[in-house]
């Protein structure tokens, strides 16, 4: 939470990585696979009356008569709890559902409730200990008013996405009670509610209250809303805008409406965004007003103005303090974020950042001189005035030298090993904040026990440091002989035991070898796909991206099709088995989503590849009726992506429904692009889900047809992401994002709208777009790149400026793809002895295509081999 982040370029993590990061330290997984019975809850060793049913979903335990069937959908109970009265409150519900014949589920253990009720769980659902189903409106009423008195005493965190009945825990929403799915415009699968005339729509799922247009709120209901609308009228500020959210509530800036001064709050939800040790975000808001006080008047560090509650929430009212976050700072004024920076640039930041830091350390002493430790520092709470001067926010994990006891959460790479405590916690971030500031790869530090003394072995090979840099680093971080002391969090032991068994061996790559072997280095990343694999499992093939669990677990970016496909496309040995568990998917049947990364055409593509034509074929017939729905413009789940596979498909097999799709596409996109207008989703930049796949389309189908309108048609739309670009003073063309910071990646930043203009280029001169190509070259000679994969990572950069090195300016294109190749051991991690890769957060390791293992090996191959396959769709490398 940081008051300077308006400005964009924030190293922020999403809800869904940290969601899928509780249950495994090594790969991003599925909570409901941390389990433990000592954690159960007490209804849980009940038994069950005569006449109702038991089963698992996910995260829940569902619970049934036998011969109540819940209607499809209607006003739903939710009921919140906080941890320490979770037991109780369950049992009333359990006692009363099962008296009444009632259908309900609750969380399946106290882990459940922790994970989301956590500070960066989903905000949608939070507070949820258990939903109850009854069978109509009268029936809605008649729980509530019978249910309301057992739980008068008892409470929990608001359910934002739900109305409050009284002042009690319970809380009703309309939406589904089973499990019913439609496609969006743009390709989404999603839950989904029946309109009156029968169509199914987005039953959305929003952190606030939403009625459906068709559904009349009953009037039972309508002094609750009343209630709920009528708020706080003492608030005496006004919100301008919101600078963070969380599970535990927002930041924002404000104005004080009794003299128009401009101020921080921060807002806390009682029981909500709870910490490993279960305190909750009023409690840590509480120890930050207390240590805000204790250092009052201490220049860098914000005063207290207020403490109040309003709509039961706590709010803290701060100075406001400018700056931009450090985050904001190095996206800025990085030397190695230039393309070609000389050693003059490489020396006058390493000045700047050394200033800085001593600055930070100099408050950090002041700080402790007052008796309190930080707690929690790393860039996004550090502030930079225009004067150099700097700042600290968020005191939430602040603490007293006094406490014996240390922070239950922070940030990854920046929050010290479980044993150290007291002071120890501080020195720890300051030397981990140090390499930051040169190498901004913490987050992998845990992943690797060599790689806090590898990055600082790199900084000193690349930055101007003093001699003694990196003493007081390896100190302070715990680092003998080589190694950190690593300890995660309290996390079950198995799970800490199983990350230091995987990830603890020696790496055989050598990074640092006069010749090296592009090809070694592939091999060893496609044995640690292999040695990953999980094929005794249903819900995944590879440990991949968070999203695969969202997508299915047989998709392009992120499933096993485009694993086995990059597997098969770089040249290494098939998996028979791993391609049967492939086909074992849909034999079963798969998710009825159709987009090309993200479903059926994809799944079609990558079976086709692997040799299983029929197979593929029968893939996509599922998909042809699906597309019918689908009206967004992109490649990565809309239409171009279902034109461009479709195209292929008529060509390789003289498909002739999949040649009517791929006109009715053609047609459909071209209007699009002669409007401008993206149905479903805000305007977006770039390869995957701007207006450069929809230009491959065209381009593709002029060299299927001849017709040049189809080139005219492909220019257009490459203009259009044109427009969403700039140029910057260094000569480089990036993606500009909503204002903020400027992309180059190949999924969300100008490398894959440059890939596009090649491939225009190759057909017809275009002096706008040729100068468009070298600026974008020049934009993927950056040094400095935090992630390593495909999609938004190196491997994506290093693929493109090989494939553009034609458009390169400076002719030295082979050196800096060679430069590109070294600099991957900056990531680079070993599992079970194998060459790995962090995926996207840097958080957990990733096999998948878009993020992971698979990706960076589909880079480097194509980059290094003239005839090896790229992304699909795109003809192979001029040497």
């Amino acid at each position: 939470m940081a008051h300077g982040r308006t400005r964009g370029g924030e190293d922020t993590v999403d809800e869904n990585h940290q969601l899928f990061g509780w249950s495994d330290l090594v790969f991003y997984d599925t909570p409901s696979r941390w389990v433990d019975p000592d954690a159960e809850f007490a209804v849980t060793q009940r038994s069950l009356p005569d006449g109702w049913t038991r089963s698992a979903e996910d995260l829940w335990t569902v619970l049934r008569p036998e011969h109540v069937l819940p209607p499809a959908q209607g006003w739903k109970i939710h009921v919140s709890s906080r941890a320490d009265n979770a037991d109780r409150v369950l049992g009333i519900v359990w006692d009363y559902c099962v008296a009444h014949h009632l259908p309900f589920k609750h969380l399946r253990d106290a882990h459940m409730h922790l994970i989301l009720n956590s500070k960066y769980a989903p905000r949608h659902s939070s507070g949820k200990l258990a939903a109850l189903y009854p069978s109509d409106d009268q029936a809605c009423r008649t729980v509530l008013e019978e249910l309301s008195p057992l739980l008068e005493t008892e409470d929990g965190p608001y359910v934002l996405s739900d109305l409050r009945w009284g002042k009690g825990p319970l809380y009703v929403r309309y939406g589904g009670f089973r499990h019913r799915e439609v496609l969006t415009m743009d390709g989404e699968l999603v839950s989904a509610l029946e309109r009156p005339d029968g169509a199914l729509v987005q039953d959305h799922r929003k952190p606030v209250f939403h009625l459906p247009g068709w559904v009349k709120l009953p009037d039972f209901l309508r002094p609750h809303q009343e209630a709920a609308r009528a708020g706080d009228a003492n608030f005496g500020y006004r919100v301008e805008k919101a600078l963070h959210f969380s599970n535990g509530g927002g930041v924002y800036l404000a104005e004080r409406l009794a003299d128009g001064a401009p101020l921080v709050l921060k807002e806390a939800r009682p029981g909500a965004g709870l910490d490993r040790d279960g305190r909750d975000a009023v409690a840590r808001l509480r120890r930050e007003r207390d240590v805000l006080n204790q250092l009052s008047g201490l220049n860098g560090v914000p005063a207290v103005e207020d403490y109040f509650t309003a709509w039961e929430h706590e709010f803290l009212a701060m100075e406001y303090l400018p700056g931009d976050s450090l985050h904001v700072w190095a996206g800025r004024e990085h030397a190695l974020l230039q393309p070609d920076p000389d050693e003059q640039d490489v020396a006058r930041y390493t000045h700047t950042a050394l200033t800085l830091l001593d600055r930070i350390s100099e408050l950090l002493e002041r700080i402790h001189r007052q008796g309190v430790f930080f707690g929690d520092l790393h860039p996004g709470n550090v502030l930079v005035a225009a004067d150099g001067s700097v700042s600290f926010i968020d005191f939430e994990t602040a603490f007293r030298e006094e406490e014996p006891d240390r922070p239950a959460m922070g940030a990854q790479g920046f929050a010290a090993p479980w044993l150290r405590r007291g002071q120890d916690l501080d020195r720890y971030a300051l030397a981990a904040l140090t390499l930051w500031f040169f190498l901004p790869v913490n987050r992998i530090f845990p992943l690797g026990p060599t790689k806090v003394a590898q990055t600082v072995a790199a900084v000193r090979d690349r930055f101007p440091v003093p001699e003694d840099f990196g003493t007081r680093i390896l100190r302070d971080m715990g680092v003998m002989n080589g190694r950190s002391d690593q300890v995660p969090p309290a996390l079950p032991a198995e799970l800490a035991n199983a990350r230091s068994s995987l990830l603890g061996e020696s790496l055989d790559v050598d990074f640092e070898a006069e010749e090296m072997d592009w090809t070694v280095l592939c091999d060893s990343l496609a044995e640690a796909i292999r040695l990953s694999a999980t094929p005794e499992r249903t819900d995944r093939l590879y440990p991949g991206d968070a999203r695969q669990f969202r997508y299915a677990p047989a998709t392009l970016a992120h499933g096993a099709a485009g694993v086995l496909w990059a597997l098969a496309a770089t040249g290494q040995e098939r998996l028979p088995e791993h391609e049967e568990w492939l086909l074992a998917k849909v034999r079963a049947g798969l998710a009825p989503r159709p987009g090309f990364y993200t479903g059926l055409h994809g799944t079609a593509y990558a079976l086709d590849r692997l040799g299983y034509r029929e197979t593929a074929r029968s893939v996509l017939a599922e998909a042809h009726p699906l597309a019918q729905e689908v009206h967004g413009i992109s490649l990565f789940s809309g239409l171009a992506g279902i034109g461009l596979n479709s195209l292929a498909f008529a060509q390789g097999y003289g498909e002739q429904e999949a040649r009517r799709e791929t006109e009715r596409v053609a047609n459909r996109l071209a209007e699009l692009i002669r409007t401008g207008r993206q149905p479903g989703a805000e305007n977006r930049t770039g390869l995957m889900h701007g207006w450069s796949g929809p230009a491959l389309f065209f381009i593709r189908l002029y060299e299927d047809t001849g017709d040049p309108s189809h080139l005219d048609t492909a220019r257009a739309a490459l203009s259009r992401d044109l427009a969403g670009c700039v140029r910057l003073d260094n000569g480089t063309v990036q993606v500009l994002e909503a204002g903020r910071r400027t992309l180059t990646y190949l999924e969300s930043g100008s490398a894959g709208v440059g890939l596009v203009a090649d491939e225009f280029l190759a057909h017809r001169a275009d002096d706008r777009l040729a100068a468009a190509a070298r600026g974008i070259v020049s934009a993927c000679r950056t040094e400095l790149i935090v992630e390593s994969h495909l999609f938004n990572g190196r491997a994506g950069l290093l693929a493109t400026l090989a494939r553009l090195s034609h458009h390169e300016p400076a002719g030295d294109a082979e050196q800096v793809v060679e430069r590109h190749l070294r600099r991957f051991r900056w990531l680079a991690l070993s599992y079970r002895g194998q060459l790995a890769f962090p995926g996207d957060q840097s958080l957990r390791l990733s096999m998948d295509l878009a993020t992971g293992n698979a990706g960076v090996l589909l880079g480097i191959t194509s980059a290094f081999a003239d005839s090896a396959e790229f992304l699909p769709f795109f003809r192979p490398r001029t040497p």
